[in-house]
C-alpha cells in the first residue's frame, strides 16, 4: 500500500508541475495560436487567389435589384475595371456587413460610384435594392465562371480590362488590417486617377 501512496504522490507532483508549465506556457501559446491561425488564412488567401487569378470571365445576364425583367449582359454595364464584392445569401450577414463598412469606409463615393459593383446571389429581395447603399446586381442565369464562387464566401476581386478576375481576396473578419491593405491597394492602383 505504501508503495502505491508513494506513486500517487509521484504522479501529482509531476502533474502540478507540468500544468504549472502549461498555465505559463499558455501566455505565448494563444499567440502562437493566433499566429497559426493567420498563417493558415494567408496560406489558403493564396492558394486561393492563385487559383482564380487571370480567369477569363464568362458574360452572365444579370439584373439590378428586384427588376429581372431588365437583364442585361454583364459586360454592358462594366466597360472598365471595377471592384466587384461577390457575395450569397448563404454566407454569414456580419461577415458581408464587414465588408460593406470597409468599401465604404475606403471609398467616399460609394454609393455613385460605378466602378464598385456589387454582385449577390440568394438574397432576400427586400434588401436588392437599397439596404447595403447601393444596388445589388443579380445573375439571371450562370455565374462569373470563378471557381471560388462555388464556396458561397464572400469576396473582393477587380473586373480587368480584359475581362479578367483579378486580385481575388477573401476578407476576413478576424484580420480587418489585411482588408484594410486590400482595399488601400485597389484605390492606389485603381482608383487614384479619378
Amino acid at each position: 500500500m505504501k508503495p502505491l501512496l508513494i506513486v500517487i504522490a509521484a504522479l501529482s507532483c509531476i502533474g502540478a508541475v507540468s500544468s504549472t508549465i502549461l498555465l505559463v506556457k499558455n501566455g505565448t501559446g494563444q499567440e502562437n495560436s493566433e499566429q497559426s491561425i493567420e498563417n493558415f488564412y494567408m496560406n489558403e488567401l493564396i492558394e486561393a487567389s492563385i487559383e482564380n487569378e487571370c480567369i477569363e470571365l464568362d458574360n452572365p445576364l444579370v439584373y439590378p435589384g428586384t427588376r429581372a425583367e431588365e437583364q442585361v449582359p454583364l459586360f454592358d454595364i462594366v466597360d472598365q475595371e471595377c471592384l466587384v464584392f461577390r457575395f450569397s445569401g448563404a454566407a454569414c450577414d456580419v461577415c458581408v456587413d464587414f465588408v460593406l463598412e470597409k468599401i465604404k469606409n475606403r471609398f467616399s463615393d460609394f454609393s455613385s460610384n460605378p466602378r464598385i459593383l456589387l454582385i449577390g446571389s440568394n438574397l432576400n429581395p427586400r434588401v436588392k435594392e437599397n439596404y447595403y447603399g447601393k444596388t445589388v446586381f443579380s445573375y439571371a442565369s450562370d455565374d462569373l465562371g470563378i471557381p471560388f464562387e462555388e464556396y458561397h464566401i464572400p469576396f473582393l476581386f477587380m473586373i480587368g480590362r480584359d475581362r479578367t478576375c483579378k486580385m481575388i481576396f477573401i476578407p476576413e473578419k478576424a484580420l480587418p488590417e489585411l482588408t484594410d491593405l486590400y482595399l488601400d491597394t485597389v484605390h492606389k492602383r485603381y482608383f487614384t486617377s479619378e
